[in-house]
């Protein structure tokens, strides 16, 4: 799914139920007669809807992993902080753990109590999501490569650098952090170049504390993620004395590996206004949401998200072609890129172009979703503003066009399926 407004949104209604309906379109699960490109043409938004949140996407129990004998302080901080979180907690020593064991879960946490001997592989195809605070399991889990020091280790610290603020992993922290108490042993993983390099190391980007991976993702030499996996930093007597940063952390690694997500591509951080807006339309609707620039993002990104919006903050430059083939719905704001996208020809003012000042759009599709439920010629900006419009080729279904002038369509997109401009 593709949307587009003609510049940065601020205050509209139509377009704030517009996204309701491509939204609640890309949460659930798609047909071929579901739309997989769209465009709308507006240039400001704002939603006043009352949204029902998506709820996670499994269940509430936790498969909490740990090494032999009794519980360590460490390791019933983390099961305190798991049932704080909402999830029941079920622990298992890593000798006994087996595959089975995680079906049916929200979740798996590794704790860096755990021998990786004791564990070795038996988890690593497992579709659950992941989280592992042991590095010696990392390669075993196909989240790194093999060799300690090398692409796996540890350091004794309590500062971390955040290098994806934008990232809900990131748990809503910025720049150098103190995560702990005390000086404390924190792992740290260098995984592959498809996994989001969240936090690292204080002065060391190359060494990640923080990393996760998105189902379907590639990991090391190549093997693809089964499900969400993550490395986090706490090792293990670190947990019970991780500080308020460092659990907001842990906190944003749990909340993105059990719940949906979505891309926002924008074109700036910190996040302008309108963007703030379109992540907060989109957490409404019960998603996490991963934020990166435009000039970052690569194909692999959208890989395991619900949607991919791209603001139109976005320079069209910054992205070009690169999200053209990615697999998921994808909702565009930035009218330039529609030609990148293949949903129209190229050609400013013959196949794309923006109007005169405009109040009303004209609803000629009335009964397909996108309409969200309007019909005849509706007022959907408090003042006049400048709308985009494009001239879609036949495969496209129009749901809108300017007042009075049929043959310039604000609102369209493509089934899943139909072939978009050659």
């Amino acid at each position: 799914m593709l949307i587009r407004p003609a510049s940065r949104p601020t205050s509209l209604s139509l377009f704030g139920l517009l996204m309701l309906t491509l939204v609640g379109v890309a949460c659930s699960p798609r047909s071929s007669d579901e739309v997989d490109r769209s465009a709308v043409s507006v240039e400001r938004h704002v939603s006043a809807l009352t949204l029902v949140p998506v709820p996670p996407r499994n269940t509430p129990g936790v498969l909490l992993v740990v090494g032999e004998g009794a519980l360590s302080s460490n390791d019933l901080a983390l099961s305190a902080r798991l049932s704080a979180l909402g999830f029941n907690v079920v622990t298992r020593s890593a000798p006994s753990t087996t595959a089975t064991d995680a079906l049916g879960r929200a979740l798996v946490v590794i704790s860096e109590s755990v021998r990786a001997d004791d564990l070795g592989a038996r988890l690593t195809n497992i579709p659950t999501p992941v989280v592992s605070l042991e590095p010696s399991l990392f390669d075993d889990l196909k989240m790194t490569g093999a060799g300690f020091g090398t692409n796996f280790g540890d350091v004794v610290s309590r500062e971390i650098d955040i290098q994806a603020p934008g990232h809900p992993a990131a748990g809503g922290q910025n720049g150098r952090l103190v995560v702990s108490t005390v000086a404390q042993k924190l792992v740290w993983g260098n995984p592959s170049s498809q996994a989001r390099r969240v936090a690292s190391v204080a002065g060391q980007s190359s060494r990640a504390v923080v990393f996760t991976y998105e189902k379907g993702a590639s990991m090391d030499a190549g093997f693809v993620a089964p499900g969400i996996r993550a490395g986090f930093f706490a090792g293990a007597t670190t947990p019970a004395n991780l500080n308020s940063a460092g659990w907001s952390i842990f906190d944003g690694v749990v909340r993105w590996a059990t719940r949906a997500h979505s891309l926002l591509v924008v074109g700036a951080w910190p996040l302008s206004t309108a963007d703030e807006q379109l992540r907060a339309r989109l957490e409404q609707h019960g998603f996490l949401i991963d934020v990166i620039l435009g000039k970052d993002v690569q194909s692999y990104h959208a890989v395991g998200k619900g949607v991919v919006v791209i603001s139109e903050s976005t320079a069209s430059v910054d992205v070009g072609s690169r999200l053209k083939n990615v697999a998921v719905p994808l909702v565009s704001l930035e009218p330039e890129l529609w030609d990148e996208l293949a949903m129209v020809a190229p050609g400013w003012g013959t196949n794309i172009g923006d109007s005169a000042a405009e109040d009303r759009l004209a609803i000629v599709n009335q009964t397909h979703p996108l309409a969200a439920g309007l019909s005849g010629t509706v007022r959907v900006v408090n003042s006049e503003q400048k709308f985009v419009w494009a001239k879609p080729p036949a495969g496209a279904v129009r749901i809108a066009t300017l007042a009075g002038a049929a043959d310039k369509a604000v609102i369209f997109g493509y089934e899943l399926g139909v072939t978009e401009q050659a």
